[in-house]
């Protein structure tokens, strides 16, 4: 999980619009989220944003109430949630939000071709949800 959630921060920290090197993402390991650098890194996004972690059941209705409408700037699917990501949930999102999408380069008995059906897929899915789409460069 910390990986993860690791993953998601770094990527919000190379697409905010920032202009201290506190911002900066962390170079070398991951893990070296205890030190005081890194630390104080991590608490200049505070300035920034805040990280809401939804649980299951409100992903379905979330887009019906209007104290959600517009107000998310990123969100995040996991892979295996990826499913409500519909085109309603499109009325959540605020002007140029960003999307991030968990990847299945670590689903160890997935094959290239499902894999491949699986971008295709997502892709098709944030382009109803009027997404413009940007692959990562590998």
């Amino acid at each position: 999980m910390q990986h993860n959630i690791t993953e998601i921060i770094e990527s919000l920290l190379r697409v905010l619009p920032h202009s201290s090197k506190q911002l900066d993402t962390v170079e070398g390991s991951k893990n070296q989220l205890a030190s005081d650098d890194s630390v104080q890194k991590w608490q200049g996004l505070a300035k920034w944003c805040k990280i809401h972690f939804m649980p299951v059941g409100a992903l379905s209705g979330i887009h019906s109430r209007d104290k959600f409408q517009r107000k998310f700037q990123f969100l995040y699917f996991s892979n295996s949630m990826i499913h409500h990501l519909l085109p309603p949930m499109s009325s959540i999102m605020s002007d140029n939000a960003h999307l991030f999408v968990e990847s299945t380069r670590f689903i160890l008995d997935l094959t290239k071709e499902k894999h491949g059906d699986y971008v295709r897929k997502v892709v098709s899915m944030a382009e109803k949800t009027r997404c413009k789409v940007r692959t990562p460069k590998e």
